[in-house]
């Protein structure tokens, strides 16, 4: 009797000791832990203990090191005390560090994602989730980037992001920021390369908007590199985020022959035209005064049309006949 409850006792203890794992359903991911001597099972098996894991405090994962394979992350909220995590180029389109609190630095840059949720990570400072590659993929596609969870936050880089809405109110603003907002530029070789182009708008939410655009403490302190984009501070940037993308100009007819017709709705200020050859030179550069576009004197081919307004810039192909 005594050894059947002996054994029994062992069966009990056990039993929550083969159940600490963590479920890792991508084998590439598995792959790349095995690869760290993080996995010691040593076995695509689709999971890993969690004794393995819960206490890693840096993980960096790139994508050109054999690694671009990836397309899910999942198990990530595994590493518990993980301070900090770099992913890049890799296919993965949602990334949950709901349950990585303890993050301080993350850059996920040139993966695929569109979204990106960090309201549990109080403790991060430094933020890297624009895009590092400029001609191939993967990209990141988020517009709505939300802050105003990371009271702690002091370095957030977007490059080459597109981003419309940065959401930094989180009542803790202070003097130690850096944005980086850059957009690069794919003629910058040319020589008709315009170094003050605007690109993009990006509305910024912050704690003191009023202070903000008067430059007045901290914000005058905050270092913003905005080249190609043009910023405004704001309480509440949803209307202003969302006319652009649903009030395009319409420009017709396509293809041309004498003249181009812009169709422009009334909230939208147009500022400037610019029209560039299929070779990037620029062949047309004025201030918009009229809605009509002589382009008779042009050779025919394909062009594009960057239309620089209050919002943004948008770009279209245009064909002359």
């Amino acid at each position: 009797m005594k050894t059947i409850l002996y054994f029994l006792l062992l069966l009990l203890i056990s039993i929550p000791a083969l159940a600490q794992i963590t479920f890792i359903p991508d084998p590439v991911f598995e792959r790349f832990l095995i690869s760290q001597n993080i996995d010691s099972d040593g076995e695509i098996n689709g999971q890993v203990l969690t004794s393995d894991i819960e206490n890693i405090t840096e993980l960096i994962i790139h994508g050109h090191h054999g690694w671009g394979g990836i397309t899910d992350l999942s198990g990530i909220e595994g590493f518990v005390a993980l301070e900090k995590l770099k992913i890049n180029f890799t296919h993965i389109t949602t990334l949950n560090l709901n349950q990585n609190t303890k993050l301080k630095e993350l850059d996920c840059g040139s993966n695929e994602l569109t979204t990106l949720d960090l309201s549990s990570n109080t403790l991060l400072e430094l933020l890297y989730c624009g895009n590092y590659g400029l001609d191939v993929g993967p990209f990141n596609e988020i517009k709505d980037l939300d802050l105003s969870h990371n009271p702690n936050i002091r370095y957030v880089n977007t490059f080459e992001l597109y981003l419309k809405k940065l959401n930094l109110k989180n009542r803790s603003n202070n003097p130690d920021m850096t944005l980086i907002l850059n957009l690069y530029h794919w003629a910058f070789t040319f020589p008709d390369y315009d170094r003050n182009e605007i690109r993009n708008t990006v509305c910024i939410e912050v704690d003191n908007p009023t202070a903000a655009e008067n430059n007045r403490y901290p914000y005058s302190h905050w270092r913003i590199a905005k080249k190609h984009v043009a910023i405004s501070f704001s309480d509440n940037c949803t209307l202003s985020t969302t006319k652009f993308e649903t009030k395009q100009l319409a420009v017709y007819p396509n293809p041309a022959t004498d003249t181009l017709h812009l169709d422009v709705p009334h909230e939208i200020n147009v500022e400037r035209l610019m029209l560039f050859d299929a070779l990037g030179k620029k062949v047309l550069d004025q201030p918009y005064i009229s809605n009509a576009i002589s382009v008779s004197e042009l050779t025919k081919g394909i062009y594009i049309l960057k239309i620089v307004t209050n919002q943004g810039v948008q770009t279209q192909k245009i064909i002359i006949n």
